[in-house]
């Protein structure tokens, strides 16, 4: 999750993560203050908007991060289960 705030440079160093959380707050005031009201444009809720999306990024990362591993998982416990449910028919 810490990669939405900090990210590595090219020479492995930790950095804060500019283009994430730029990006997100200049397409949070884009989209807030060109598709909403003119009664609910402001940085407070430009804020609330970068602040939801930064947490959307933050989840996106770990399913990235994790799906793999849960992908794997799955398909052992798949194998598994037919392999137990094989053994029980061959009794």
């Amino acid at each position: 999750m810490s990669r939405a705030l900090i990210t590595r440079s090219d020479s492995g160093q930790k950095e804060v993560n500019y283009s994430e959380l730029g990006g997100g707050l200049t397409a949070a005031a884009i989209s807030t203050y060109s598709y909403q009201p003119q009664s609910e444009r402001g940085s407070g809720n430009v804020v609330t908007v970068w602040g939801s999306q930064m947490g959307w990024d933050a989840v996106t990362y770990m399913i990235k991060e994790f799906s793999p591993d849960l992908r794997k998982h799955s398909k052992n416990r798949k194998h598994e289960q037919a392999a137990d449910t094989q053994a029980s028919n061959s009794e």
